[in-house]
């Protein structure tokens, strides 16, 4: 038997065989140690997390129901160019895109959801939509975003993305309340109009629109007997968030609401189907069950010879336990951010493919090396058999096959730490919400 001997490993010839390359203990210990972790991580049980007390609304609920006459308009202004943001308008909008489409059971052709809106797109919008519309349609139009009360009339009126931080300019960046009724019910629809907005002069985190004084806007019924108006609060009142759901807090009880929270909140018996009057009273009830010291309540503004609606009538789901939200809410703090973006557990699902991704890149990549190390092997005994093998290239051979297994071993490592992110990350595990920020460490980190 010839031995060659390097620094990093030993290479052993007998006649008639291939070389064998051993690897130092380290990195064979790395493979080892990877192996069994792995196999741990798979076999480990999965510890089981309570119900979320703030359950979600971002899942469609989707039943048998079919409005093929409806129209909706759907408006989520979250960012403004001059006056301070609307935290989480656009889950609301695409929320309340589902609720109409997978549970009133709109078609996806008669519906517009507009991710911010100028004064104009959205009266253009509301247009469009008429044009399609009967007496036999209700007119959906929901927006989240900031109202306001007009400089002269005092009018309702809902601002648009570019508006100013001026009062003078709401007039020309904003769209009244009775313009978007009248243009709606143009070809006799019935409108339903949902806004979580306020018009306090406030934003959804306190910070004020403009530095003039708010002014206190007109409320009054609907001089139209095919208009519906349903506001987040009150004149006065500020229009708040629910951070745990990453909501405004009266789109996910009014979503929640129509999903069957409500059902029986008149008369107390459960019957599957939800009106708005219904809805209506559970929402205000909801608002002030979890208030904590501040003051939201909404209103349904309609013609008192104005019937109650129907929304649903295939809805089954129940409602949560109020203070147990009120708690959450109670408790929330800001999430962790990585580079500059919260990360809370709703994220989760986006971090498992991401690091699900990486490790299979990482395996992939470890896989190559090895196999590269196993060529260098090759090479190693074709040059020695040659006899113009010098000892320097010897080694220099050696150093790269044993650098390759390295690299493969490590990278398997590297692997099994992606794993650990994977793992405490999982939905359903009670590291997951500790567990977002160190599984992102990782992965940046690698």
């Amino acid at each position: 038997m010839t031995a060659f001997a390097a620094d990093e490993a030993v290479v052993e010839l007998e006649p008639g065989k291939l070389p064998v390359l051993f690897v130092p203990f380290e990195y064979g210990a790395v493979m080892i140690i990877t192996t069994i972790f792995s196999l741990g991580l798979l076999l480990a049980p999965t510890p089981v997390l309570a119900a979320d007390p703030v359950p979600s609304i971002d899942d469609p609920l989707r039943t048998s129901s079919r409005h093929p006459d409806d129209v909706a308009l759907v408006i989520g202004n979250e960012d403004y160019t001059d006056v301070p943001d609307v935290p989480y308008a656009l889950r609301d909008a695409r929320a309340f895109r589902d609720l109409l489409v997978h549970t009133r059971g709109i078609p996806e052709d008669r519906l517009m959801l507009i991710e911010g809106a100028t004064r104009q797109r959205m009266l253009d919008a509301v247009d469009e939509l008429a044009l399609q519309s009967g007496p036999d349609t209700v007119f959906w139009f929901y927006f989240a975003g900031h109202g306001a009360a007009d400089p002269s009339s005092r009018e309702r009126v809902l601002l648009g993305d570019t508006v100013k931080r001026n009062q003078s300019d709401y007039q020309h960046q904003s769209a009244p309340l009775s313009e978007i009724e009248q243009r709606a019910t143009a070809q006799g629809a019935r409108v339903v109009m949902v806004l979580d907005a306020c018009y306090s002069g406030l934003g959804r985190d306190g910070e004020a629109l403009s530095d003039d004084r708010p002014l206190v806007p007109t409320y009054s019924r609907p001089d139209n007997s095919q208009a519906v108006v349903w506001s987040a609060a009150g004149p006065d009142e500020q229009a708040g968030p629910i951070h745990p759901a990453r909501h405004g807090l009266f789109t996910y009880f009014t979503i929640g609401a129509l999903r069957g929270w409500a059902d029986g909140a008149l008369d107390g018996q459960a019957d599957g189907v939800i009106t708005l009057d219904e809805a209506h009273s559970y929402v205000q009830a909801a608002l002030r069950g979890v208030e904590s010291g501040r003051t939201q309540q909404p209103s349904l503004e309609r013609r008192q010879d104005a019937p109650d609606m129907l929304f649903s009538s295939h809805t089954s789901e129940r409602a949560p336990d109020l203070r147990a939200i009120e708690l959450a809410m109670d408790a929330w703090v800001p999430p962790p951010t990585v580079r500059g973006i919260p990360v809370g557990p709703r994220d989760r699902r986006a971090l498992r493919t991401t690091l699900a991704l990486s490790d299979v890149a990482i395996v992939a990549g470890s896989i190559t090396a090895i196999i590269v190390g196993a060529v260098k092997e090759t090479e190693i005994k074709a040059d020695l058999e040659s006899g113009e093998f010098t000892a320097g290239q010897r080694e220099l051979a050696i150093r790269n096959a044993n650098t390759a297994f390295a690299i493969g071993y490590g990278g398997l490592g590297v692997s099994a730490l992606a794993g650990v992110g994977l793992f405490i990350t999982r939905p359903d595990s009670a590291e997951g919400e500790e567990g977002v920020p160190v599984a992102f460490g990782l992965e940046l980190a690698f």
